[in-house]
């Protein structure tokens, strides 16, 4: 996993097969670069002092956590997990 300090105090836990964008107005674009499962999607996240919305949930996604402590966790689906183990892809 990756950690990344976002904006407002928050702290986003993805896997290392995900890249992510970020600003300092509290915008997170999150992307599975790999293109063997259609067109590419992001997740997109707008962060506040005390709020998170997620605007688009692609289908390569799984779950995505939120906790108290302001800490969001990203999973990956299981289909996507298993390819990448079938592919040796690094974690």
């Amino acid at each position: 996993m990756n950690t990344f300090n976002l904006a407002y105090g928050w702290t986003l836990n993805t896997p290392k097969s995900l890249s992510v964008l970020t600003n300092e107005f509290g915008q997170v674009g999150i992307i599975y670069s790999e293109k063997n499962f259609g067109d590419t999607q992001t997740l997109l996240l707008q962060l506040s002092e005390d709020m998170l919305s997620m605007n688009s949930i692609p289908h390569h996604i799984e779950k995505v956590d939120v906790s108290l402590k302001k800490v969001i966790t990203v999973s990956l689906a299981h289909y996507i997990i298993e390819w990448e183990k079938d592919n040796k892809v690094p974690k």
